[in-house]
């Protein structure tokens, strides 16, 4: 699958990308590189043209020395077998980094070492040691950099996967369940007849729910879709702004605590229960409380309304996929669709 870089869209063969990129993009390409006849329609792609096929400045990798022009096509290149090896030998050294830590109320510089970590212990932002008592709502932002303005808003945000997943990581070990959200800070530029404007624009997630067992590295590509999706929207629409830089990732994290641990059943108050006009199963062990009570309004039991395996027999009835649990309401209405089921 070949995919074109000004659109998107995906395509079988190379061919057919050349071919669509020829008749839909270069037709209306106004942007001729000073130094070829290529030409280009938004400024970031001539950019990264200019640096990648004219820039006489090298980034070498300092395992094997090999040259690279562009910082993404250098981390691609760390991630081959071949310099694998040699980055896990480098990691287990103690080496300190500079750590940007802030919150809402103020900002504070620490110095820690980086032990065991599967990327380059120079370019790693750790998180904070602090306890609650430095930060009582356990509400955090990290300010990871961009120090190459050549990079376009997707390249940018995989070089900085390894060391939010870092973040993450050490987070969970502290409170055992987050919230997370990410943010990315641009400048755009658009010409106008009374000159060149500016504008900072922030792409951001919503908060996502992080637990121990959840899959850090795809929550990190899901939320980097996302912002991409955004950033995209933003420069379509003949909007006319133009990505002039990206400033920094903003990482937000945030305690979070489910209901009771890892069961979200709540026992009504006696008087409710007493009067028998309700259906509370008891899901001690889960929170899926809203699949019990589905299945419970749908499928009753006169025997033992209350427990869990009165339902289990029903489980394949209706179709969960994607359903997280606790379950937030934008979920609640994707499952009656789902199913075709009013709630």
């Amino acid at each position: 699958m070949y995919t074109c870089n000004i659109c998107g869209k995906n395509f079988v063969t190379n061919y057919v990308l050349k071919r669509h990129t020829l008749q839909v993009h270069e037709k209306n390409a106004v942007l001729q590189c000073a130094d070829c006849s290529k030409k280009f329609v938004r400024e970031r792609d001539l950019k990264r043209h200019r640096d990648s096929v004219h820039s006489t400045e090298k980034i070498t990798c300092k395992f094997c020395y090999t040259s690279f022009t562009r910082k993404d096509n250098l981390l691609k290149h760390l991630n081959n077998k071949r310099c694998e090896r040699k980055l896990e030998k480098e990691a287990g050294k103690r080496k300190r980094v500079d750590l940007s830590v802030s919150n809402r109320k103020k900002k504070t510089q620490l110095f820690t070492s980086a032990e065991n970590s599967t990327a380059d212990p120079e370019n790693i932002f750790l998180p904070p040691k602090e306890n609650e008592r430095a930060f009582q709502k356990a509400y955090k932002t990290f300010n990871l950099p961009n120090n190459d303005s050549s990079l376009g808003i997707k390249e940018f945000l995989l070089l900085r996967k390894e060391e939010t997943i870092f973040i993450f990581r050490n987070e969970l070990e502290t409170y055992k369940a987050l919230k997370v959200s990410k943010w990315v800070h641009c400048i755009y530029s658009k010409a106008t007849d009374a000159g060149k404007m500016i504008k900072n624009v922030e792409f951001k997630t919503p908060n996502n729910e992080v637990l121990q067992e959840t899959n850090l590295a795809r929550l990190y590509d899901d939320m980097s879709e996302k912002i991409v999706k955004e950033s995209e929207d933003f420069e379509g629409r003949d909007s006319g702004w133009t990505l002039d830089e990206i400033l920094r990732l903003e990482v937000r994290t945030n305690r979070y605590s489910p209901f009771r641990g890892s069961s979200s059943f709540i026992e009504v108050p006696k008087q409710i229960a007493e009067t028998k006009a309700i259906i509370n199963v008891i899901n001690k062990k889960d929170s899926q409380c809203f699949m019990w009570s589905i299945l419970a309004a749908l499928y009753p039991n006169t025997s033992n309304p209350n427990k869990t395996s009165s339902y289990v027999p029903h489980l394949n009835k209706l179709n969960f996929d994607g359903i997280s649990f606790p379950t937030p309401l934008n979920e609640v209405k994707k499952f009656s669709k789902m199913n075709d089921i009013g709630i």
